[in-house]
């Protein structure tokens, strides 16, 4: 076999999504968010621990913090 193998000989096509889809509801519409939020922005929870309430990536809650520090709140964590 020779590398790079070829699209057609790679099962699923050369362009596979590997690991877990991203988000689709925003982070905005999660039961816990504005708990969470409160809890960060007062100092009782690291992002970590966040993520980990909220059962979301750590990347995602990054976005959506960027997005309630810039003033985009209604766009939280969709992608």
């Amino acid at each position: 076999m020779m590398w790079p193998p070829s699209a057609g000989s790679v099962q699923g096509g050369p362009f596979r999504p590997l690991g877990r889809p991203r988000r689709e509801r925003p982070l905005s519409e999660h039961s816990l968010w504005p708990l969470v939020l409160a809890a960060l922005q007062a100092g009782h929870l690291n992002r970590a621990e966040a993520a980990r309430k909220l059962r979301v990536r750590r990347a995602t809650l990054d976005d959506a913090l960027w997005a309630v520090r810039n003033g985009g709140a209604s766009e939280l964590g969709g992608d």
